[in-house]
């Protein structure tokens, strides 16, 4: 987390998150961007407060010159969330076995539910979750390349308003598919829900792209903001 794109920038090349093709240096006109949008198979769990922030953002894009258009994944997309369960709750088990043979009493229930391995599954659906994934990586490597960037929901609806004793900061499962993909995403606030709480959208391109995604991030923030108010 940063306070802006800029603070990315510092980390990447700190880091060595270098494109092999580096962006050029000024900023990017969005009058010669294409943006792709990408509903995902968690769509259905996306509020009205999502739905209208979507439709916003689309409208200040266009605004600004940008094309703008929706894309459909292929229906193998579909299983993302079933694959990286899996993956989830065999690496789970093995991350936390130590602890749950020594202190599990200190463990919270949904981590002990991985090491228990609750859902019965089998190396072999791990093994094909793996595989499944790692296929799909270049798919979506050429699906992103099509565009400027990939823009989806970062959340499924705004923040949630901290209650005592804080157990839920919100609904991440739009962002498992880009995690197991391995893509670059970048969250771009500049939205609010009822309450006034943030919503935010996700930028995505393909696979070690990163200086590219925080460029065009920069100038995705600006149009957001410039059309900032609530819903």
């Amino acid at each position: 987390m940063a306070r802006s794109v800029a603070d990315l920038q510092l980390l990447s090349e700190t880091f060595r998150l270098i494109d092999d093709r580096p962006p050029p240096q000024e900023p990017l006109s969005l009058a010669n961007c294409s943006f792709g949008f990408v509903k995902t198979y968690v769509w259905p769990k996306a509020t009205p407060a999502v739905l209208e922030v979507w439709e916003r953002a689309k409208r200040l894009l266009v605004e600004a010159g940008a094309k703008v258009e929706e894309v459909d994944l292929p229906e193998e997309f579909d299983n993302l969330g079933t694959w990286h369960r899996n993956i989830l709750h065999m690496e789970g088990q093995s991350s936390f076995l130590g602890d749950y043979l020594t202190t599990p009493e200190q463990l919270d229930p949904w981590v002990t539910k991985h090491v228990v391995n609750d859902t019965s599954t089998t190396r072999r659906e791990q093994l094909g979750s793996y595989d499944n994934i790692a296929r799909l990586r270049p798919v979506i490597d050429s699906i992103a390349s099509k565009y400027t960037v990939l823009i989806t929901p970062s959340v499924t609806d705004e923040a949630p308003i901290l209650e005592e004793p804080l157990r839920f900061t919100g609904d991440a499962s739009f962002n498992l598919m880009w995690t197991v993909l391995h893509t670059p995403v970048l969250n771009v606030p500049g939205f609010s829900g009822p309450n006034g709480l943030p919503i935010g959208l996700s930028l995505v391109s393909a696979r070690y792209h990163d200086q590219h995604l925080l460029r065009c991030g920069s100038a995705v923030a600006e149009a957001f903001s410039a059309g900032r108010q609530e819903v």
